[in-house]
This record gives structure tokens, sequence and C-alpha cells, in this order.
């Protein structure tokens, strides 16, 4: 067996402490350093700004749903009400958050690697996340649900993968997993996957059949238990305030409902396929064209994990060794979030962060046999020049970054910020504001959206989503007057109003409304600010 590598010759040493903890501590210092130049931008993507003022609606006193409505499961918004309270009410505290999650998965799947093979194999496989989860497209940047849930999600797996089938394990294994899927719905399928192959497993080290049965039964029971734990206690707070048929419809029902309206599984997969191809092909070697960061990470990782799976298939079946049954749990934790995604309705970029971390183990199967064959330092150094060479938009970022701190200018940077200010200086009566672009400006207004509907604004136009948020026979154009008979005073609209392409009612009914009722107050950027005309 080859001799592994040990973490304590790859990170500084801390006296008294343990290797796990030096990784640890390497991985938030490499998330920061890749995710800090953006945690002053005021959006990367709108889905986060959903969120965070999911989060401040619970921090406000509301049960979600009410105040506030978007399909997430409940634990998401609780997740953000988190790290307002830890980190404090600013967008970089919500990127500083973000940053913690996706080294604690990577530690996770360092750790996991680790288990399975040895520590390079971590080692590769959780320096893969966390490239992944920072850098592979534009909306890593910002703290999606994704970057939330994997947390949860792979320490779910990290313990059924390691801890022998204990009852009370499989509860613990049970509970993060389905806390989890109480941040990303999606990934029910994974739980439920998981708890079959737990089960099945459960009872190989038992050879009479009466005491297989009795053990299976009992990582059953258990595995519910957890199961059921968390999804009582979201349920719980709707249950004492008479609201279980709220929790249902936006939990269960809403989900479903977005599920089945848009893409079947053959469109989603192909507009993923597509995707990555671009990333993959987006350069040319003549003339030399230096490739970006994001397709050198779909080529390490998405590739990798191609040549990495084939490879174990082979092992396995002509070679005949056998993985272990740590590799049988992320295979089925790895397809089931495949076909969760695949079956999600939609087609998203930022759905893919959910199978990062296991990509990345499957690539460093590749790159650990590549580094055995040849020397790890000469694989260490062409990582080094490759990742040098590709982060130069990084750096750049971080000039911009120093510069701002140099000149005394704020970091804070985005049209939000602007209107932001704006408005606060020309509405001293608090009076209600419409956002259909920037919608984070509610935050920084200390405001909630002024419909529940309308904290995400495409939401607006989503009839399968409204029936829940407003009530049965709601439609787009319902959803707008709603917003408009209570004339806010200021509507913030994009020139694109491209999430309105196929409401040519609704979006007669608001340009007819601003017309009548509206003048221009500013332009700011890629938006027009209308003020009220006269006092309601």
């Amino acid at each position: 067996m080859p001799e592994k590598l040990s973490l304590r010759c790859m990170v500084p040493s801390f006296a008294g402490k343990k290797p796990e903890l030096q990784t640890a501590l390497v991985f938030i210092v490499l998330s920061l350093f890749l995710r800090l130049p953006y945690f002053f931008r005021d959006v990367i993507n709108w889905d986060e700004s959903t969120f965070t003022l999911l989060g401040q609606s619970i921090l406000n006193g509301h049960l979600p749903y009410t105040s506030s409505w978007d399909q997430k499961p409940p634990l998401l918004g609780a997740s953000f009400s988190l790290f307002i309270i830890i980190f404090g009410k600013s967008v970089a505290s919500i990127r500083l958050a973000g940053a913690l999650c996706v080294a604690l998965t990577s530690w996770l799947t360092c750790e996991i690697g680790r288990s399975l093979r040895d520590d390079l194999f971590g080692v590769i496989s959780g320096t893969l996340t966390c490239l992944s989860l920072s850098l592979v497209e534009k909306s890593a940047s910002a703290t999606m649900s994704e970057h939330v849930a994997l947390v949860p999600l792979m320490f779910g797996l990290f313990i059924l993968i390691n801890a022998p089938r204990s009852s009370v394990r499989v509860f613990i294994a049970a509970f993060f997993l389905s806390a989890a899927a109480m941040m990303r719905t999606n990934l029910a399928f994974v739980v439920i996957s998981l708890g079959v192959i737990t089960v099945f497993l459960g009872g190989e080290q038992f050879e009479n059949t009466y005491q297989k049965l009795a053990h299976q039964y009992s990582l059953f029971m258990s595995y519910l238990c957890g199961c059921m734990f968390v999804i009582g206690l979201t349920f719980l707070p709707f249950l004492l305030t008479s609201n279980s048929r709220l929790w249902w419809e936006s939990v269960v029902v809403s989900p479903l409902g977005y599920s089945l309206s848009g893409y079947s599984w053959s469109e989603a997969l192909t507009h993923h396929v597509d995707k990555l191809v671009h990333l993959v092909f987006d350069w040319s070697i003549i003339p030399l064209d230096v490739p970006k960061i994001n397709t050198i990470i779909v080529i390490l990782v998405f590739v990798g994990a191609t040549l990495g799976a084939c490879k174990l298939i082979y092992d396995c079946f002509f070679r005949r060794t056998s993985n272990g049954y740590g590799f049988v749990f992320l295979a089925v934790a790895f397809l089931s979030t495949c076909v969760s995604i695949l079956r999600g309705g939609q087609a998203h970029f930022h759905y893919l962060f959910q199978i990062v971390p296991f990509l990345s183990l499957y690539a460093a199967v590749v790159y650990v046999e590549m580094i055995r064959l040849t020397s790890w330092r000469l694989g260490l150094a062409v990582c080094s020049l490759i990742l040098t060479i590709s982060l130069s938009n990084l750096l750049k970022d971080y000039s911009v970054l120093i510069k701002k701190v140099f000149n005394g200018q704020s970091l804070n940077a985005g049209t939000s910020y602007v209107l932001a200010d704006y408005i606060s200086k020309n509405n001293s009566q608090m009076r209600p504001v419409f956002f259909l672009k920037y919608h984070i400006g509610y935050w920084f207004l200390n405001q909630e959206p002024i419909t529940p509907s309308s904290t995400h604004p495409s939401n607006l136009t989503k009839d399968y989503m409204l029936r829940y948020s407003i009530g049965e026979g709601a439609t787009s154009l319902s959803a707008f007057q709603e917003v408009l008979d209570l004339s806010p005073e200021y509507i913030v609209m994009p020139h694109d109003m491209w999430f309105l392409d196929k409401d040519s009612d609704s979006m007669r009914l608001l340009e007819q409304s601003i017309s009548q009722n509206y003048k221009v107050g500013k332009m700011i950027d890629d938006v027009v600010v209308y003020r009220l005309s006269q006092a309601p």
C-alpha cells in the first residue's frame, strides 16, 4: 500500500492542535482568500437577496411565509437569520457566512476523502471543492442556498461513511441530512436514497437472519426518527399558530408544483451539459488564449470526475478490487443528488454546486494516481502554475479593493446602495417601496417587501406559486394589482423587464399605472426610480 502523505507536512504546525483543526483552518483561509474581493458587491445573484429578506423577516418576529414568501424550506431563512445575528446586518456579513460554509464543506469533503483513501486524497478533494464552490461561476461568490445546505449534507454523509451502523449515529446522520433537505427541498431525494442504502447495508455483519432483520429495523426506526425530528421542529411553530396548511402548501406542495412546471429531466440535462461543454471549449490554443478560472475548474473537476468514476468502475469489474462501502454511499449520494437536480423544474447552473463535493472526490481518484506515478512536488508545481495564471481576475479584484482602502473610499459597491441612499433621503415618512430589481434595497431601507408574493420580483409572474403566496385563483395580473393598490411611494423598475416578456397583461397594467400616477424621480444605472405624483 502506498505511503500516506501526512497533512502535517502540508499545513503549519500548531502546538497541541490536531491535524483536523489545522486542515479546517487552512480551508477557512483559502475560502476567505478566494471570496473576499466579492464581500462588498451588493448583488451577485438576486436569489441571495431573497434569502436575506427571508432571514430578516424571521428576526422581525414573523412566521416564515407570512410577511415574506418564497418556496424555499424554512431552515434556509432560519440560517440567514442566524448569519445576521452572529455576523451583523450587512452584505459582507452574509458573504462571510457563505465563505465559512464553503470552508466547512471543503473540510468535510477532505475528511471524507481521508476516510475513503488517505490524506493526499482528502487534501486534493477538499481543495477542488473550495475552488469550485468559490469560482466556478459568478453566482458562486454569493451565499447561495446550495452553499448553506451542503454543510449538513456532507456532515450527515461523513457520519454514514465513517461510523459503525449504530442507531444513535444513524439518528444523528438522518438529523443533519434532513436539515439539508429543509434548506433545499430537492435534497429530500438524497435523504430517502441514503436511508434505503443505510438500512440495506446495516445488517451485513450478522449471519443470523433474525439478528440482521432486527438490526435493520432498528436502523430504519432511528433514521426515520431523525428525519421526523427535523421536520417536526420546522412544523411546530406553524402548528402552534394554526398555520399548518401554510407549512404544507409552502414546504411540500409548492416545490412539487415548481418541479412539474418547468423543464423535463431531459431538457434540464441538455441545458446543463451545453453549459459545461461551452465552458470547457471557451478558449483556444492557437492563438494562445489563457483559459478563465471557471473553464479550468470545469476541466479539473467535471472532466476529472468522469475519468475518476470510470477508473473506479474499471477497478471494480475488471480488477475485482473492492472500493468499500464508503464509495457505495458516495455513489448513492451523488446519483440521487443528480436526479433531484434534473427533476427540479429548472436548469440554473448554480444547482450544480450541490454535486461539486462528490465530483471533487471522484476527480481526486485520478489526480492521486497521477501524483503517485510522477511526483507530488511536480503535481503541486503544475497545479500552482495553472491556478496562478487563471486567478488573474481575482488578483485584479483585489487590486481594486486595495486601492479603495488606500483612497479612503467605501468598500461597498453597487446600484442598490445608491438606490437606498436616494430613497431614504426623500422618503422621510417611510412610505412603502416596490422593487422590481435590486430588492436587497428593502433590507437597506429597513422595510419588508411590499407584499409577501413580491419578495422575489420574478415570483410575481409565476401563477403556480402565487396560488400559495396569495391564494387560490391568484394570477400575475392580480399580484401586480395587489401591489399597485397599496400605492407605493417609489417603484424601482429596470430597463429590461425580461421576466415579464411572456406576461403582456401585467406589463400593460404596470406601465399604465406608472404613466397615470407616477413621475420619473431618478435614473440610476440600469433602473428608473418612479415616484408617486400625489399622496394617496
